[in-house]
């Protein structure tokens, strides 16, 4: 895999990852209800978990040789999620997060074997670390959703 596809995929990570954080940092600030002292919680630990990841990411990055985007404008026009704009209310918050971390999750499933393939086993085991991490955030925040 050459410097450019490199750069571009592990790009669209970090771009996905840092628009989810903010919505994750947006629900902590923002949710309101009744569960609202729990999921204030549980955004908080999810947006500093991101926080490392994105870190994670750039980092690996830069140790390839890339360049990391870093704007917000660049991070909108690359990013496969969307930003949320104006969510307070518990579910509709924890329903785009999940289908936030399942975005994450596929990504980072896909450029893991792209990197294996391109013997780039480093930045596999990161996807794949990646991609542990969300999977079980995903099984936690779906079981919130369960009546």
């Amino acid at each position: 895999m050459n410097k450019q596809t490199v750069s571009t995929l592990l790009n669209e990570l970090l771009a996905t990852l840092a628009v989810f954080k903010q919505n994750a940092q947006g629900f902590h600030w923002n949710v309101k209800g009744k569960y609202f002292f729990e999921l204030h919680e549980q955004f908080g630990n999810l947006y500093r978990q991101l926080d490392q990841l994105t870190d994670e990411v750039a980092e690996r990055l830069l140790a390839l040789g890339g360049k990391p985007i870093h704007t917000f404008s660049e991070f909108l026009k690359h990013s496969k999620v969307a930003p949320a704009h104006d969510v307070q209310k518990d579910k509709q918050a924890v329903e785009l997060t999940v289908q936030g971390l399942k975005t994450i999750a596929t990504l980072t499933t896909n450029f893991s074997t792209l990197f294996s393939e391109s013997h780039d086993n480093a930045t596999s085991d990161l996807m794949n670390r990646i991609t542990f991490e969300v999977e079980k955030q995903i099984w936690m925040w779906q079981s919130w959703l369960e009546d």
